[in-house]
């Protein structure tokens, strides 16, 4: 045998080798069995007393489990507490069970509604609530009636004859407005020239929009026959007050252009002519007017 240490040869029944002093390990005896491993501990008998255990019963649940049933049974209770306060004060009129005297009163009262069909009437009643404390009204909401009654239409029909005498009357006074203001703005222009006021041209040239505009409305409506002379002196009239606005017009225009006064005299002389004309077609309008 040799030490596994340095490898000297170790006499047989040597503990110790006798060079470096390591302890020999002896192999094995060839054939000898294994230690069994120790038994399995057996479980305690189940019972009460010596080397015994008390029975193992089902596991019990947690704090929480607790709370949540503790709060549920709490609700219960408390809903089933609103129950009967319901039916044992509202529904009973709250008498006292000893006195039986009325303390609060709630009443509700829900009318249906209700269609009648002679006549196309429908009733509606809302819900009327009324709480009573000790006697007196806390509130109380009235109900609601929605009557229909049968439809009615009433078309109001306006003969074409007044729709054209009045948009008629509008474009005579207009041109009688404009024969009134123009005299009045020419003195401004004498008084200013050749520095007209921007501002009187710009009057004359409303004057223009005004009745242009009430012109078109009246030759687009159905005429009466009896009223085409009337209508055609009146388009007559129309047309010389417009050109007598514009002559006004480009006479300023031309002042301003020129910084001389002479410059608008053609302007002015034939704003004059297409005055005259202009109040000739108007006396002659008035004149055939199938109308006192």
């Amino acid at each position: 045998m040799f030490c596994k240490n340095c490898g000297e040869a170790v006499a047989a029944g040597k503990a110790f080798c006798g060079k470096c002093g390591a302890p020999v390990i002896l192999p094995a005896p060839v054939g000898a069995a294994a230690s069994p491993p120790p038994p399995p501990a057996q479980p305690p008998t189940p019972g009460y007393g010596p080397g015994r255990q008390p029975p193992v019963g089902p596991t019990h649940r947690g704090n929480s489990g607790l709370i949540i049933g503790i709060v549920a049974a709490a609700i219960i209770v408390l809903a089933g507490a609103g129950v009967g306060v319901y039916f044992g004060f509202f529904r009973d009129g709250g008498k006292d069970a000893a006195s039986g005297q009325t303390n609060s009163t709630l009443t509700t009262v829900a009318t249906d509604a209700s269609t009648t069909t002679a006549g196309l009437t429908t009733s509606t009643s809302a819900r009327t609530t009324s709480s009573a404390v000790g006697g007196t009204t806390v509130q109380t909401i009235p109900s609601f009636t929605t009557s229909t009654g049968s439809p009615t239409t009433t078309a109001t029909t306006v003969d074409s004859a007044t729709v054209y005498l009045t948009a008629q009357d509008a474009v005579a006074l207009d041109l009688e407005r404009d024969d009134t203001r123009i005299p009045q703005l020419a003195t401004q222009i004498n008084n200013t020239a050749p520095k007209v006021p921007v501002s009187v041209r710009d009057e004359l040239q409303s004057m223009i929009d005004a009745l242009d505009k009430d012109d078109m409305i009246l030759a687009s409506l159905a005429r009466p026959g009896t009223f085409d002379e009337a209508f055609s002196l009146l388009q007559e009239a129309v047309l010389h007050m417009v050109n007598r606005i514009q002559a006004t017009i480009g006479g300023i225009e031309a002042m301003w252009d020129s910084g001389k006064i002479s410059s608008s005299t053609p302007y002015f002389d034939t704003g004059r002519v297409e005055r005259d004309a202009y109040r000739s077609a108007l006396d002659k309008y008035h004149a055939v007017l199938p109308i006192e």
